[in-house]
């Protein structure tokens, strides 16, 4: 929301009802976890804040429709992708992490949803790049889509 706030100057002295496409565009970030609406145990704060990316978007699709100049707003929603997040076990590190915690009760399930992470990534993860170039491509194109996705 702040970074939407903070470049909306920007955004409007771009409009020209004169200047061909492509029109200025807001790009949010969500996940395929969001897209799946497929809640798992110990994501929440993830989950949550990745549907909180899809109903902004979608809120300030219809706010922007209202306005005299046109802003379009996409949402991105990338798969697991080559990052740091997911770099060297980085997305079963919290499990690894949470069942180590004295006193957990979960500890069982955290090591199960370790090794699901790992294997999750192992046959999913794609080259961050690629989020890069489906950028590009929105911000290129005359009509993108309401949502690009990448990897999913």
């Amino acid at each position: 929301v702040n970074v939407n706030q903070a470049f909306w100057p920007l955004l409007h002295r771009a409009t020209d009802p004169g200047r061909p496409p492509p029109l200025p565009t807001i790009i949010n970030v969500s996940s395929e976890v969001a897209l799946a609406n497929i809640p798992a145990a110990f994501t929440g704060p993830y989950l949550m804040s990745k549907t909180a990316v899809e109903s902004m978007s979608a809120v300030l699709r219809h706010e922007v429709k209202l306005l005299r100049d046109p802003v379009r707003v996409v949402v991105l929603t990338p798969g697991a992708m080559s990052t740091p997040m997911v770099a060297d076990g980085g997305s079963s590190r919290f499990f690894e992490q949470a069942a180590e915690r004295p006193g957990t009760e979960w500890r069982p399930q955290l090591v199960a949803g370790a090794g699901a992470a790992k294997m999750y990534t192992a046959r999913n993860t794609g080259p961050a790049d690629r989020v890069a170039e489906a950028v590009w491509r929105v911000l290129h194109s005359v009509a993108p889509p309401g949502r690009a996705c990448v990897g999913v």
